[in-house]
């Protein structure tokens, strides 16, 4: 079976919006004016509430969310706040294309990058710099999400994040083995044979 690196229930926590508190949602349904004017520039209520709930959750942690997601409480919040029905937001049907353009928006406007490991290969050397440090798997996933923080770089779900790990555990185990191997006298060898003839 595939290594999991956090627990299922942490899988979920993880790719689940944040559940903000009374004094969290007025911090991050705070906009900043750059995020409000671009969000009067959006043809529907329902578009605009999408945006400044990603837009929050975002700043919250650096990850984005499909609108099925989105917790009511927050839907209702921006929606007194703005205008807005939240029957509209979730009942609405919304494009790939708009959403990609709204994280789109939203990342230019923190200043962020897409994960995308082709076009940021430091991630990867991030990762295989942890593994060879022969780190716990769970210690290296969180310490790739603070970098990817810090380096400016949305943060992906945890089976793309998982599988870019789970990737360079493997390859890191077989340099070992042929590093092993490659030092083994032929008599060494033999000798291990034998012992495991004798085992079996």
């Amino acid at each position: 079976p595939k290594m999991q690196i956090l627990s299922a229930l942490e899988q979920v926590e993880f790719d689940s919006p944040p559940e903000f508190d009374i004094a969290n949602r007025k911090k991050y349904f705070d906009f900043p004016l750059g995020i409000l004017q671009l969000a009067d520039q959006l043809r529907t209520s329902a578009n605009k509430t999408c945006f400044l709930i990603t837009s929050g959750y975002f700043s919250a942690t650096k990850k984005f969310y499909s609108p099925k997601q989105f917790r009511i409480t927050d839907i209702e919040h921006i929606c007194r706040k703005f205008g807005g029905s939240h029957q509209q937001v979730t009942s609405a049907q919304y494009a790939k294309q708009t959403l990609f353009r709204h994280e789109e928006m939203i990342l230019a406007f923190y200043g962020f990058k897409p994960f995308n490991p082709k076009e940021t290969p430091f991630v990867q050397s991030e990762i295989n710099t942890l593994v060879a440090l022969q780190l716990k798997p769970r210690l290296v996933f969180y310490r790739v999400v603070d970098i990817l923080i810090r380096e400016k770089v949305a943060v992906p779900t945890y089976h793309r994040l998982s599988g870019l790990i789970l990737k360079a555990l493997h390859l890191h185990k077989v340099r070992l083995i042929q590093k092993v191997e490659s030092h083994l006298s032929k008599e060494t060898r033999r000798l291990l044979d034998s012992l495991f003839e004798k085992t079996v």
